[in-house]
Parts: C-alpha cells; structure tokens; sequence
C-alpha cells in the first residue's frame, strides 16, 4: 500500500479536530499499519491515547 498522508484540521477550536484523528488513526490501523502525529500544542491525542489505551510513546513536553 503506498503511504498517504491524511491531515485533519481547522482554524476553529473546539470542532472535534482531535476525536476525529483519533477514530480515523483506529480505523486505518485495523488496515495496516498507522501513525498519529499530534501537532497541537496541547497534546490531547498523545494525552487521551496515554491514559486510555496505554499505548507508548515519544514526548518530550
């Protein structure tokens, strides 16, 4: 499968920028391999994902 590159953003906050990335990483990686790259400041993929799936990661915050 060639490597795509899906991004999902908005100027406004609050419209579910995060929780769409998150289902969309899930779904993509039940096909093949995936990563979620969060670029927000506030880290909320990285901080959701650590608390609910236990899932490592590379963060230097």
């Amino acid at each position: 499968m060639k490597p795509t590159i899906v991004t999902v953003a908005s100027f406004k906050g609050g419209v579910e920028k995060t929780t769409t990335a998150l289902h969309l990483a899930a779904y993509l990686q039940s096909k093949a391999p995936a990563l979620l790259v969060d670029g927000d400041l506030n880290r909320s993929a990285l901080d959701w994902a650590a608390r609910f799936l236990a899932v490592p990661s590379r963060y230097d915050g």
